[in-house]
């Protein structure tokens, strides 16, 4: 049975969180380190550039993708939990990973990292400025006709993040949605392009209602997360069709979400503005599809760095840059730290073989000899991830009951 740990998501918790400060948060968390060996292990072959391996020879290559959302000022969440990773590597994320997504917001921070080499204390620095960046790049008062800000802020903040680099002339893998207006589609833009990086990204950012679109080689483009709101998959999706059957592991991390306001009941009376004063657009932003396919493709390889805003006191609002929001998103973003955090060293560190001892994942299928069929593809075992809150179970009775049924037949999966 053992000691029930504390949801984050219980009320005396979450009181608890918002009432302290971030250092205070800080001082009180207990310190994740990696194991010296593995970290060491990980270093030599980055350095040797081959696959991390441990005494057997690699069966496939490993392809690490690191994957940021977008949401406007909340950036802060995410740029405080990379740093702690990063500090805690010792190696900058450049080094670590072998792709980088992003889109909005999520794409200045991917793309800062991956295509311009920028460490995460960089990044941070230039996002927790509420004094000298963000109010230029959505100032005050806001527009009450048309976007609500100018385009020059933020095209300035991209600069200095990314500076002058194309795509192609980068050493490392790169995804950034937009929405072509003139195309009607989702592009994707990658490291195969001759675009300069910093135009994708202004492309990518153009939020509707918050800034104007954008034209980028005679096409006309807005924010790419009203389309791929967690561009995980479409980093999986480009390492599938490069690499084949690789060691595909992800590690996406998001801005927050906020806990939905639905009335099933009260929905059927829903019109027009029903709707929107209830959580459609929520709705669409919607992001746990592409978690549940993640989850089935590459199984515990796949984390999802993510928790609701409101059990740190933090705002939804894109432009929202006050003192006590970026004091809410520093302790969000350093709350992930200490519940996904080990997990994720785990996931950079450890070798497959390791891996799998570790999330008890069935073996992977051998190859199949001349003349077999390839096997349909199965999901691994089912187990509770670490992403799905224990108190969810108590509001979805088929879960329960499949989690009982798991239990009764294998006790260790419920370990």
């Amino acid at each position: 049975m053992g000691n029930t740990p504390t949801v984050l998501g219980e009320p005396s918790h979450t009181q608890h969180i918002q009432s302290l400060t971030h250092q205070e948060l800080l001082d009180s968390l207990h310190v994740i380190k990696p194991d010296p060996i593995l970290l060491e292990r990980f270093k030599s072959s980055l350095n040797n550039n081959t696959t991390v391996t441990s005494d057997k020879p690699p069966k496939k290559k490993r392809v690490l993708i690191l994957s940021c959302d977008g949401g406007g000022t909340r950036a802060v969440a995410p740029c405080q939990f990379l740093m702690h990773l990063e500090d805690t590597l010792g190696i900058t994320l450049h080094e670590v990973f072998d792709m980088f997504c992003g889109c909005s917001i999520g794409s200045v921070l991917a793309m800062g990292l991956g295509a311009s080499k920028r460490t995460t204390h960089e990044l941070r620095a230039i996002c927790n400025d509420n004094v000298g960046v963000w109010p230029k790049v959505m100032p005050k008062p806001k527009n009450l006709v048309g976007p609500r800000y100018p385009s020059g802020g933020k095209r300035h903040l991209i600069e200095t993040v990314i500076g002058d680099i194309k795509f192609s002339e980068t050493d490392k893998m790169l995804v950034v949605p937009a929405f072509s207006l003139t195309l009607e589609e989702t592009c994707i833009f990658d490291e195969n392009s001759e675009l300069y990086v910093q135009d994708v990204v202004e492309a990518s950012t153009a939020a509707p209602t918050y800034f104007p679109s954008v034209s980028v080689d005679g096409q006309w483009y807005v924010d790419g997360g009203m389309t791929v709101y967690d561009p995980a998959m479409c980093g999986y999706v480009k390492a599938i069709s490069k690499f084949g059957d690789a060691d595909i592991r992800i590690i996406s991390v998001g801005t927050g979400k906020r806990k939905g306001n639905y009335n099933g009941e009260a929905a059927q009376t829903h019109g027009v503005f029903g709707w929107l004063a209830n959580d459609l657009i929520e709705i669409t932003l919607n992001d746990t599809l592409v978690q549940k396919h993640l989850h089935t493709l590459v199984g515990d390889k796949y984390i999802r760095v993510q928790t609701y805003m409101e059990e740190c006191g933090v705002t939804q609002e894109l432009d929202d840059y006050s003192d006590a929001q970026f004091e809410s998103l520093k302790k969000m973003g350093t709350l992930w730290w200490e519940k996904f955090g080990q997990d994720v060293l785990d996931l950079i560190l450890l070798d497959e073989e390791e891996l799998t001892q570790k999330f008890k994942l069935a073996p992977p299928s051998p190859e199949p000899t001349s003349g077999e069929s390839i096997p349909h593809l199965k999901p691994p075992p089912f187990r509770l991830h670490h992403n799905l809150p224990e108190e969810n179970l108590t509001r979805s009775p088929s879960l329960k009951r499949l989690k009982e049924k798991r239990a009764s037949q294998d006790p260790s999966t419920t370990a």
